[in-house]
């Protein structure tokens, strides 16, 4: 089904890209939404399945950047792994860097940087090779054997951090993201790519549970189900948070916003389909404007705006939107939600491969089938 698409540019462009450097984290917190990619039961794939994204194609994605997004755009590392488990991750960070005037930002679990020694060595690589900020997420459990001098790794890595900050003047500033933070700096912005800066994070989910303990709200502001994917028991004991059962009747701005990139190069619609439930579109098989200016992606977008969830993963999320929601503008096409809800399933009765085996996908509540498909595990 076609539906009537304006001929001028209905949707700004992205204002950021995440890459999933690496598929599979070493990692298993109990509020992350890994668990629906990553078990022992999961077909084709095991827990240590690390799958990375080939270096070749992060230079092709920002060699089309340069021209498409001339005034840079912010690059987020973190999507559904723990990006410094590639075994190239420096040259990863390098071939971003060929967009001049892109702001890269890693968000790790500091799994490969627990020793000083070691910390000090990849920093100083991953800065030099075109990093703007590293945020560390101190989660509590220790990677490595827990250290004498240091209560916690929150602590450890703020230690870390400021030493690193004096031996070296390039790091503009070393933030503590939620505890000594009187500016309010965020990692979920884009500074200028002048600036080199380190955040530490302490363990989200420590946090978030401190503040139910402390405020008695139900309902976590920083966690969510993450597309129905995260463990639900957790959200219910930990956060006070209900399974969603009815679509939330909502905006969701990450699909204006927002690129995500598979390590294979397929493009989910957000950053909390797991399991590709929505895939878009492909890179390089398309390129990266192609995919954002996309039909499918468009009527995604519109029935976002008219607040239909009613598509799988959307349908059973509970992300509340975001608080940009009132910037946000319609794509403008003139069709029903029932003929925009057509073109997503046709679209998707194309791409069904590329959804992980386990994952359902669903349209208004018509299940699209897995077709054809022979192969227990993605490309």
């Amino acid at each position: 089904m076609k539906v009537r698409v304006p001929t001028k540019p209905f949707v700004q462009n992205p204002w950021s890209i995440q890459l999933e450097v690496v598929e599979g984290c070493n990692y298993s917190c109990w509020f992350c939404g890994i668990h629906s990619i990553r078990s022992k039961s999961t077909p084709g794939v095991g827990w240590n399945d690390f799958r990375e994204m080939p270096v070749e194609l992060v230079k092709e994605m920002f060699k089309e950047t340069r021209t498409w997004l001339p005034g840079g755009v912010r690059v987020e590392l973190d999507n559904h792994g723990e990006p410094t488990l590639h075994k190239r991750f420096p040259d990863v960070v390098a071939a971003i860097r060929r967009d001049p005037k892109a702001h890269i930002q890693l968000q790790t679990n500091g799994s490969q940087i627990e020793e000083w020694k070691v910390f000090e060595e990849l920093v100083t690589e991953w800065f030099a090779r075109g990093l703007n900020l590293l945020a560390i997420n101190a989660y509590k459990r220790w990677w490595g054997k827990p250290h004498e001098e240091h209560k916690t790794r929150y602590d450890m890595f703020m230690a870390y951090a400021k030493q690193y900050a004096k031996k070296h003047p390039n790091i503009h500033r070393v933030v503590d993201h939620y505890y000594d933070n009187p500016d309010h700096l965020s990692i979920y912005r884009r500074y200028p790519t002048k600036l080199q800066q380190i955040f530490v994070l302490d363990d989200l989910g420590e946090v978030n549970a401190k503040k139910r303990t402390e405020s008695g709200r139900p309902v976590s502001k920083d966690i969510n189900n993450e597309a129905g994917n995260s463990p639900e028991k957790p959200l219910q004991n930990l956060l006070g948070q209900e399974p969603i059962t009815e679509p939330l009747q909502k905006k969701c701005t990450r699909p204006f916003r927002e690129l995500n990139m598979g390590y294979n190069g397929v493009v989910p619609v957000c950053c909390y389909d797991w399991s590709t439930q929505i895939p878009v579109g492909k890179f390089p098989d398309q390129s990266l404007q192609t995919i954002w200016e996309s039909t499918q992606l468009n009527a995604i977008r519109e029935l976002l705006y008219r607040k239909n969830r009613n598509m799988t993963p959307c349908s059973v999320c509970s992300y509340n939107g975001g608080w940009r929601q009132g910037l946000i503008k319609a794509p403008g096409l003139k069709a029903s939600d029932e003929e925009l809800q057509h073109v997503l399933a046709d679209h998707l009765k194309t791409m069904r491969g590329y959804v992980f085996p386990t994952a359902p996908v669903e349209v208004a509540g018509t299940v699209i089938p897995i077709q054809s498909l022979r192969i227990k595990k993605r490309e």
